[in-house]
């Protein structure tokens, strides 16, 4: 597993590997990264090969070709747990700042506030703490999530809404009818415009599907205008605004005439 640790009973499971990450480390080592996030249940973090530990800067252990070792003058406090951890904010920004696609960044950092792993002033106390080299793409996340992206798909398609100049909307916008409340991905309140960012995975289920119905027919006998568009879609980013702004346009001129 690492110089002077052996496997008694094959397989290594991912818990034997963080294990063996901290005993080749030393005692104040911490699981840091993409394996802390994925030991946490991060569904857009994958099992890395290589797993990420902190140490303290006087700590002379070197990196394997399983484990990277890296000495930090910011060394946290672990989280509780069977392996030392290093606190999930701390995690994220250790790899957000590793990550090449900027959708990949959107992915974990919106996942870590929907999910309530951590909250949105920690994760900029961790970038402004840290060193900038390699955050931009850290950067622009976290100021989607603070626009109201509650999924990287989401936050993509408000910077893309914003940049193309089609404003006026709220993201994450609430709102009651009959009683209920729902929650919309961008509301355009002065048209009573819904515009829904829906996956394929969410619907997987037929519940999910039916839930959805149900909630569009609700919001539509109430006079809203509700469209769905999968996060594919924004593949194609002319075509995504296109869409949206002859949707918008013809809304308004329905409302206009009406």
């Amino acid at each position: 597993m690492a110089p002077g640790l052996y496997l008694t009973r094959p397989p290594a499971t991912f818990h034997d590997r963080l294990l063996a990450a901290t005993l080749h480390a030393g005692d104040t080592a911490l699981v840091s990264g993409a394996a802390c996030l994925r030991a946490s249940g991060f569904r857009s973090v994958k099992e890395p090969v290589r797993i990420l530990v902190l140490v303290r800067r006087d700590v002379g252990v070197r990196s394997t070709p399983t484990i990277q070792v890296r000495r930090t003058r910011r060394l946290p406090e672990p989280a509780p747990g069977p392996v030392a951890m290093a606190p999930i904010a701390r995690a994220v920004a250790d790899h957000a700042l590793r990550l090449d696609y900027l959708g990949d960044v959107r992915a974990v950092v919106a996942e870590s506030i929907q999910q309530g792993h951590c909250e949105l002033a920690d994760l900029q106390l961790e970038l402004d703490r840290g060193g900038r080299n390699g955050s931009a793409h850290f950067r622009k996340a976290l100021d989607e999530v603070a626009c109201g992206a509650r999924s990287g798909p989401e936050a993509e398609a408000g910077t893309v809404l914003r940049e193309a100049g089609l404003l006026g909307f709220r993201q994450n916008a609430e709102l009651t009818v009959e009683g209920r409340r729902f929650v919309a991905d961008f509301l355009w309140e002065d048209l009573m415009a819904i515009l829904e960012i829906d996956s394929e995975e969410f619907h997987f289920r037929r519940e999910d599907w039916l839930a959805t119905m149900r909630r569009h027919a609700t919001l539509e006998a109430a006079g809203y205008s509700v469209i769905h568009i999968p996060p594919s879609a924004l593949r194609d980013r002319a075509g995504f605004l296109d869409t949206v702004a002859k949707w918008l346009a013809g809304r308004r001129r329905s409302l206009l005439a009406s």
